[in-house]
């Protein structure tokens, strides 16, 4: 709600964005997912493959800023930018990153989320290479702990003031 606190254009503007950078993140090859019906996705930022200008243009996601609209886009890049920030200044380069998980609530509590967590972490692991992620959700922690994710940053966000974690699996 810190990025979109209208409540009328919240969803339509999440789901714009969820559907564009799954399809860009797929293209460079990060998504892990359930079909028939869709109940889990796990959006994953690869090494070595990254999500190119041909993937936002692809998938729309270089069109946000228009879905999103100026102030909402504004809070959006703060919060990247300095989540990236904190990347940079934090987590071993190459690694892998998980940007999104995602579990249709009917469905949580089943394994899934794990399920979908395990082919990126055992690619990661035959590669030697850490995964990184970041929470604003306290209730995630436990999950991402059982999953061999450690806290690295307990901290609150400059700009939104919301606490998150950043979290990482060597």
């Amino acid at each position: 709600s810190y990025i979109l606190p209208d409540p009328d254009t919240r969803f339509p503007a999440l789901e714009y964005y969820s559907r564009s950078y799954a399809y860009a993140s797929c293209l460079a090859g990060g998504v892990y997912g359930t079909l028939d019906p869709v109940t889990g996705i796990a959006v994953w930022g690869v090494p070595g493959s990254p999500v190119t200008p041909e993937h936002r243009n692809r998938s729309g996601l270089d069109r946000l800023p228009e879905s999103f609209g100026t102030g909402a886009y504004r809070r959006y890049k703060h919060m990247v930018d300095f989540f990236e920030s904190l990347i940079g200044r934090d987590v071993p380069t190459p690694h892998w990153y998980l940007s999104i998980l995602g579990v249709d609530p009917d469905h949580q509590g089943k394994g899934l989320g794990g399920t979908l967590l395990q082919p990126a972490l055992a690619q990661a692991d035959e590669e030697g290479l850490p995964c990184y992620l970041e929470t604003l959700e306290e209730k995630n922690l436990a999950f991402y702990l059982r999953h061999g994710f450690k806290v690295l940053v307990d901290d609150r966000e400059p700009h939104s003031g919301l606490q998150f974690w950043t979290m990482i699996r060597s």
